[in-house]
């Protein structure tokens, strides 16, 4: 499947959840199927940012006539792409990997799953994953569809495992949670180390 048809499919799967979310794929599959619908949002993020970064070099060189701004803004730039290369390409399938691996654990110690598969498991939340990812480049919106996701990974993890929505939706939030914490702390642990400035108290 090309990567445009990936990002048409994953659309479709944010659309129709509970006709879309019945495929269950192996492991090296689910990811690379993250992967291709993730290319398009990034492209179109680093795009922007390189945009909007570029733009303010542009304004402190051109206008203020302030070459450490310049300096700055392109640091800072620099600093943003690369929490965006590493929160998807690295960060958010590290995510999925251990959220399967604990709501699968903890679903058959529960004896609630049908299935003790952590394909299975995976392949719910990437279902997930991708429908938030295919609009995650859109300001504002995304925070809309980002919650959408949270939905059709639970009716994807509910049809999958034939487990109840009230467990999927529990496991769903409470492992979903911990992960974004996790990831956030990540994110603002290489700004701090990329601009050290930013936690120190200023004169």
């Amino acid at each position: 499947m090309m990567v445009w048809d990936q990002f048409k499919w994953a659309i479709d799967v944010f659309l129709n959840p509970e006709k879309r979310t019945v495929k269950v794929w192996k492991v090296e599959e689910a990811m690379k199927m993250y992967y291709r619908v993730a290319i398009i949002p990034l492209v179109i993020l680093i795009l922007g940012e390189l945009f909007v970064g570029g733009g303010f070099a542009v304004y402190y060189s051109s206008i203020l006539g302030r070459f450490g701004g310049t300096l700055g803004a392109l640091g800072l730039t620099g600093s943003i792409i690369l929490v965006t290369l590493l929160g998807y390409l690295l960060l958010v399938p590290i995510g999925l990997l251990i959220s399967a691996w604990f709501i699968n654990w903890t679903g058959h110690q529960l004896k609630t799953f049908k299935k003790n598969d952590f394909k299975t498991t995976l392949s719910a939340l990437v279902y997930g994953a991708c429908a938030w990812v295919a609009f995650s480049w859109i300001p504002f919106v995304s925070w809309f569809t980002g919650l959408w996701s949270v939905l059709v990974t639970i009716i994807a993890l509910t049809n999958l495992q034939k487990t109840s929505s009230y467990f999927a939706t529990f496991m769903t939030w409470a492992v979903g949670s911990a992960v974004l914490v996790i990831i956030y702390g990540v994110i603002l642990l290489i700004a701090g180390i990329a601009f050290p400035s930013l936690w120190l108290p200023h004169p």
